[in-house]
């Protein structure tokens, strides 16, 4: 099963509309993942460098939640899983932590 790439996803609005941001990688191998969410903006980091930014009046305002998933992917218009999806995906996570934003006292 190759492991070359991951998407983050921001859902947002009554239609659960989404944008999706892909990176290419080996994520055979251990990394560090980060998410900078700050006023109208959304930071995707990869190793301590940003891969993706999101920067719109789509990004909440309001509190949002982190989730981790494996899934075979995005279907489109093939069936999802098939014949080519394993029986079983596992991840590894050795940690995970959160921060509360704290706006520049601009000083």
């Amino acid at each position: 099963w190759v492991r070359d790439h991951m998407t983050a996803t921001l859902h947002y609005g009554q239609d659960d509309t989404t944008i999706d941001k892909t990176v290419n990688g080996d994520f055979t191998q251990w990394h560090t993942l980060g998410l900078e969410w700050t006023p109208n903006n959304l930071n995707f980091t990869l190793d301590g460098s940003t891969w993706a930014t999101i920067s719109n009046n789509n990004v909440p305002d309001v509190p949002m939640e982190l989730d981790m998933q494996t899934q075979a992917g995005t279907c489109g218009e093939d069936p999802c899983p098939d014949s080519s999806t394993p029986p079983r995906v596992d991840m590894q996570v050795d940690w995970v932590v959160v921060y509360a934003y704290t706006p520049s006292s601009g000083a």
